[in-house]
């Protein structure tokens, strides 16, 4: 399933209503951060992975990508199936 939401709360109503394996999840939503979403989606039943997404560069967040329960983070310029592929293996 593919769904797509404007904010933290839509993503998390999305997430249980679809069920989805993998999140995209963008860091900067307008309600709540996406380090939010991500805690919030980690304590679900059933998951999702999610890969943290952002036009920001990843040393903008300092630790908090790696404190967050995300599988990794993609520069929107690097996203790729690739890409989402290789932080889903735990390729750096």
């Amino acid at each position: 399933m593919v769904g797509e939401a404007a904010d933290g709360r839509e993503a998390v109503e999305a997430v249980r209503g679809l069920g989805p394996e993998i999140v995209l999840l963008d860091i900067g939503l307008p309600d709540v951060d996406g380090f939010e979403v991500a805690r919030q989606l980690a304590v679900e039943p059933v998951p999702p992975r999610v890969v943290l997404v952002s036009s920001r560069e990843a040393t903008t967040y300092g630790t908090r990508i790696d404190d967050s329960p995300a599988a990794g983070f993609i520069q929107k310029d690097d996203l790729s199936a690739a890409a989402i592929g290789a932080v889903l293996r735990g390729v750096p």
